[in-house]
Parts: C-alpha cells; sequence; structure tokens
C-alpha cells in the first residue's frame, strides 16, 4: 500500500501549537512519546506513520481541534478505543495524519428503562454499558460482540457492526447522530436537529431526507454522541451445539435454517463455524505436531476434536424466549427444521436470557493461536505481535451457492498455508455474513507478506463471485470496490462539499481524498 506524505512542516508545527494551547501539551503527543508510537501498529504489516496524537476530552474540544486542522489544512483521522483488530487497529489509510483519540469522551449521557435507550460517547465500551445496566438494576439486555467487550459501541455501529442476539445489526438500533463535521459544525441527525423534539432519542428518521446513514463507514464528520435502543432481557436462553457430518449436506442445513430465520425474528440466531476454526476457540496450537510453518492438517484437526471430529462444519443456534414452554417449541422446531442433515447434537440446559459473567467474556483467545506464548491477562493483539486479518463477504442464504463460495474460500486459504478461520453469521434469514480470518504469528518470517497476498487473492476471488464485504478493512481502502453507477461520484461531491481541504480520514472508504479530486 502505497503511503501519501503528510503536511509540511510549517502549518504542523503551527497546528500542534494551537491544540496544545486548546487541550494543554500532555493531551497533544508528538514524536518519541509512547502512546503515539503504540498507535503505530497494527495486526498485519502496515508502513503508514501518524505526526501526532490529539486527546480532546469532550465535544468542544473536539470540534476546536477540527477548527484548527481545517485551518492549517493538516489532515486528522479519528479513533475511538483502537480495539479495531484485524481490520486496521488505529493505523490510517494514508501516512502523516494527526490521530484524533475520542476515547476520553466516556460518559453515558441519557438512558431511559421504560422507553428502551440510552445515549453514549464514542469512549463507552460494551464492558461499561453493560456495567452500568447492572449497577441500574436494568432489565434491558446490553449489546454484546464477539471481539473484545472492550470496544467502542459507537465505533462498532458506525461500521455497521455485528453484535449478538437481538443486536446482529448494531447500525439498525441506533438514532440521534451528533456529528462534527470537518469545518467544526456541529449537526444531529433525525429528530434530534429539531429544537425541544421530546421524541429524538426514539426514532431514526424525522421530516424529510434522512442523513442518518451518511455518516456510517464515512470520513464525512466525526460522531460524537449516539442513541442505542437496547431490548428487554428474554426470561430464557438455550444454545444447541451440532455437527454437519458430510459437507455435502451443508446447503440443506444453510436452507433449513433460513426457513426458520425467516419466520423467527430475533429469537433465533444461528451461526455455522468450520473445524479449524473450533479447535481453535478450544484448544492451543499443537506444535508439538506442527511446527507452525504450515497450515495444521485437516486429518489432524479431525483427531483433536475428538468425538466431534470428522465433520468440517458445526453449528451453534441460540434461541431466546419468554417461557419454557415457548422454548422448547422453538427447540423443536429447528430439530424438525435441521431433520437428516445433522450429526451430534447437544443441547444446553435452559438459563436466563443473558449472563453477565459468561456473556462478556473477552473473545481475543483464537487470534492468540499462532502465538506461542499464553495469551495474556490483558491481551492487546498490536502489541503482542498477533498476526490477524478480517474478510466479511456477504453471502446470499441460499445453501448451495453459499456453500460453494465457502468451500472455495477455505481451499484458498489452505493453499497459501494458513488455516482457514471461517463463520457463516445467518443475519435474518436472507443473508449470511461470512467472517473469514487470516490468523497468524507475525514474528514468524514471511508471514506478514504471505498473508498480505492470500488477503489479496481472496478479494479477487471474492469480487469475481459477486460477493463484496458489509465493510472495509485498511488494507482495502486504497483499493475499494467502484460501484457501476454515479454514487461515488456523488460521494466525492458531498465530500468536498463539507471537507473542502480533505482533511478528515483522508482516504477512508474513498482511494483518495475529497479534494485531490476537486476541479
Amino acid at each position: 500500500m502505497a503511503a501519501k506524505t503528510g503536511p509540511a512542516a510549517t502549518p504542523l508545527l503551527a497546528a500542534l501549537k494551537a491544540w496544545r494551547e486548546v487541550l494543554g501539551p500532555e493531551r497533544v503527543l508528538a514524536g518519541g512519546d509512547d502512546r503515539l508510537e503504540r498507535a503505530q501498529s497494527a495486526t498485519f504489516a502496515t508502513t503508514q506513520r501518524s505526526v501526532a496524537l490529539l486527546e480532546p476530552g469532550n465535544r468542544d474540544e473536539v470540534a476546536a481541534c477540527l477548527g484548527i486542522a481545517q485551518r492549517y489544512q493538516v489532515p486528522v483521522y479519528p479513533i475511538s478505543t483502537g480495539c479495531n483488530w484485524g481490520y486496521g487497529s488505529r493505523v490510517s489509510p494514508q501516512d502523516g495524519v494527526v490521530l484524533l483519540s475520542l476515547a476520553r469522551l466516556n460518559r453515558i449521557v441519557d438512558y431511559s428503562e421504560d422507553l428502551a435507550y440510552v445515549t453514549v460517547e464514542p469512549g463507552v465500551t460494551f464492558r461499561m454499558l453493560a456495567e452500568f445496566l447492572l449497577r441500574q438494576g436494568s432489565g434491558l439486555m446490553p449489546p454484546l460482540t464477539g471481539t473484545t467487550p472492550d470496544a467502542s459501541l459507537i465505533g462498532n455501529v458506525l461500521e455497521r457492526g455485528i453484535g449478538k442476539g437481538p443486536y446482529e445489526d448494531m447500525a439498525a438500533h441506533s438514532c440521534g447522530y451528533e456529528v462534527i463535521l470537518p469545518t467544526g459544525q456541529i449537526l444531529r441527525t433525525g429528530l434530534a436537529g429539531f429544537p425541544n423534539a421530546v421524541a429524538a432519542p426514539l426514532r431514526a428518521h424525522g421530516p424529510g431526507p434522512s442523513l442518518q446513514g451518511l455518516f456510517n463507514q464515512s470520513n464525512l464528520g466525526v460522531v460524537t454522541r449516539m442513541t442505542l435502543w437496547l431490548e428487554p432481557v428474554p426470561r430464557w436462553r438455550q444454545r444447541v451445539f451440532f455437527s454437519v457430518p458430510d459437507p455435502a449436506q451443508l446447503p440443506a442445513v444453510i436452507n433449513g435454517l433460513r426457513g426458520l430465520l425467516l419466520r423467527s425474528g430475533t429469537s433465533l440466531q444461528a451461526e455455522l463455524i468450520n473445524d479449524y476454526r473450533v479447535l481453535a476457540m478450544n484448544q492451543p496450537f499443537p506444535f508439538a505436531v506442527c511446527d507452525g510453518a504450515a497450515a495444521l492438517p485437516r486429518h489432524w484437526v479431525a483427531d483433536a476434536l475428538g468425538p466431534w471430529g470428522g465433520a468440517r462444519w458445526f453449528g451453534c443456534a441460540t434461541l431466546w424466549a419468554d417461557g419454557a414452554e415457548e422454548l422448547e417449541w422453538r427447540r423443536r422446531r429447528l430439530s424438525a427444521a435441521l431433520a437428516g442433515t445433522t450429526g451430534r447434537w447437544v443441547d444446553e440446559e435452559p438459563g436466563p436470557g443473558y449472563d453477565p459473567a459468561s456473556d462478556l467474556q473477552d473473545g481475543l483467545r483464537s487470534v492468540y493461536w499462532r502465538k506461542r506464548r499464553p495469551v495474556p491477562a490483558d491481551p492487546d493483539p498490536d502489541r503482542d505481535g498477533c498476526g490477524v486479518i478480517w474478510l466479511a463477504p456477504v453471502l446470499p442464504l441460499l445453501g448451495p451457492e453459499a456453500a460453494a463460495a465457502l468451500e472455495e474460500i477455505e481451499a484458498a486459504v489452505l493453499q497459501a498455508g494458513f488455516e482457514p478461520f471461517v463463520s457463516l453469521r445467518m443475519v435474518g434469514g436472507r443473508s449470511g455474513q461470512a467472517v473469514v480470518g487470516l490468523i497468524y504469528d507475525r514474528e514468524q518470517p514471511e508471514a506478514d507478506a504471505r498473508a498480505l497476498r492470500c488477503h489479496q487473492t481472496l478479494r479477487g476471488l471474492l469480487q469475481c463471485r459477486g460477493l463484496f464485504p458489509y465493510r472495509l478493512g485498511l488494507l482495502d481502502m486504497d483499493q475499494p470496490p467502484v460501484a457501476a453507477d454515479g454514487s461515488e461520484a456523488l460521494l466525492r461531491a458531498l465530500g468536498h462539499l463539507l471537507d473542502p481541504h480533505g482533511i478528515l480520514a483522508p482516504g477512508r472508504y474513498l482511494p483518495s481524498s475529497p479534494a485531490e479530486e476537486a476541479p
């Protein structure tokens, strides 16, 4: 990925002086500071270098920082808690930018148990909200994620992240964005933009065109506040685990789950996980058997999985209900939908709809699978040299087509010498969110280079199939998929209108800044 040069020295020095006057010198970190150095690395090879790190503490300071950036035409790149592991962490798409950390904006500013919503700032994490609701004695379920609970809620929503349970489509549970434009102007989306709008936290859209979606996966503004809608905790939950002993049965399993999901709403969540990923979730890498220079043989994976071995795919279905009889009815429907297509089947004992002790566990164990050291008590994949690259193509939930795509993905990853970490999250019954992971040890010679080549191969393979990701990682930002209509030109024109000097997150979701494309 080609790096681009940053701001000239004189404007940068003037901007740094102005930022120090606004934030205080201790909140403007320049060359040599350890915190800035830690922000330069990701879970794969990067070359981009940031020149400074700003740490504003409130909305007004964020606006002032953007105003200074605009005045001196110094590019800035917003980050939240920096846990965007596998997609780029805190590294900017372009060289020479100033990082704008929003981690200190960590207030829960509004909450209603009756109307089931909470309003948060970008530094509020999944864990912080869960602990807040616990202190309130709330009957509402916090959003859950499959990665670290110390990730930013707003950061997840803005990437249209996938949550667990009823929060699979995180962005659909949000409204009332408070946005600072690159000029420093503040706007609010939906009804939140109207004075004294009492329903502002309850509806995503007001009268007229909706602006909210413009700020998901974009560089058009910095979101400093957002309302999230919460769901009541169901009384009961039951997980069901099953194997798919014959890969030829995978299309039938996908079709059976699709039909059930289309009728079940948020009362059912289903995921298919391949054998390599199941193994990594449950056992350390067997360095005594394989030195790690090549992919672990599949026959060894089958043996290591014991009574579950021999299957290449496994399913996990989670059922929610407000009564024991309803839960049992849902479980019988699941069994009927998959009759004749699954092998070993295990029902977990029914329990509470939400369990903080287990649901807030860190999901980072598997990204350390290739490391020879134990997972630390304070995991940080960037710091610890974990190699992680995620790709997330969207697949129509049509059994034969989806199964063929998954088979081709696995084959490409194995050919590149990596274990294919593949899962298929079934979101709403119409589409499946495939999550493909390249997991390796960055300390191994040439591992980064091989992983980058594999990523490029997978990206080309998927696009040839007409399969595009629901989100982009840093490695995709300089070559994003190009729309065949006029939408890209429209977005560029809008970007130039809002950010004439291209100072906000240049290169994010567009291959070049709006200013470079302006006439």
